[in-house]
């Protein structure tokens, strides 16, 4: 969560940045699984891959479209148990697609796109949230936000939802 929201943001900014400092330059974020990326000459690039895989997850900064790519070599692209603060603070991130995106390991999903001002739609539909537990503040300061499918989001037990969409 938070590892990924500070990797992206200092990649695209060119300094390190911290996950509470508000960037204003990633508009889009694609995540593409089963991809054969491979690091180029002249290419922005990090790998933002938990610290525990041996398996390369490259993010690639594409500033004149404002895109941040997500490449992974496997058919998925799973989330660590903490999603906290993913997407936090980017402020001009207008859309994700989050094709091969899997959340199935996901048990915080707390601020996961707070402060998101810019996103006016959000398909989350695929996510699975059967081992996730804390929402809070998910969407909170989305102010744009007109269009968004938690049909997904249906679960049995305890869950935590103080000010999702506050």
């Amino acid at each position: 969560g938070e590892y990924f929201n500070s990797a992206i943001k200092s990649l695209a900014n060119n300094y390190y940045y911290i996950t509470e400092k508000t960037d204003y330059k990633i508009k889009h974020i694609v995540f593409v699984p089963s991809s054969d990326y491979t690091p180029q000459d002249g290419d922005i690039y990090t790998d933002v891959s938990a610290k525990s895989s041996s398996t390369p997850i490259y993010a690639v900064w594409d500033e004149a479209a404002g895109t941040m790519t997500i490449h992974s070599p496997l058919s998925k692209i799973y989330t660590e148990a903490n999603c906290q603060a993913m997407f936090y603070n980017l402020a001009e991130l207008e859309d994700i697609d989050f094709r091969g995106f899997d959340t199935w390991y996901a048990k915080n999903m707390h601020m996961m796109f707070k402060d998101c001002h810019s996103l006016t739609s959000l398909d989350v539909s695929g996510f699975n949230v059967s081992n996730t537990d804390i929402f809070v503040s998910m969407f909170s300061g989305c102010s744009a936000l007109k269009a968004l499918d938690l049909s997904s989001f249906i679960k049995a037990g305890d869950m935590q939802i103080n000010f999702m969409f506050y």
